[in-house]
């Protein structure tokens, strides 16, 4: 029992990690593509995701597949 829950909360954390380099990645490409700061590149790519009901990691993956357009990304005011 213990070491399941320590195989879950193992690959819970993976799950997160991997997660979070997609969103770096995806931040990074917007950045260069559209030429705005980092902070901007987030919140254009949260934005996204909040307003289509997806995680922003199904939108960083998007955006890294060629699936999303950089160019569809809101960008802040």
């Amino acid at each position: 029992r213990e070491d399941d829950q320590r195989t879950l909360l193992n690959s819970q954390l993976q799950a997160a990690l991997d997660s979070r380099v997609l969103i770096e990645q995806a931040k990074g490409y917007v950045r260069a593509l559209r030429g705005v700061p980092v902070t901007t590149a987030f919140e254009a790519l949260r934005r996204y995701a909040r307003n289509n009901s997806l995680r922003l990691a199904q939108v960083a993956t998007q955006v890294l597949e060629g699936e999303l357009s950089v160019d569809e990304l809101p960008l802040p005011d």
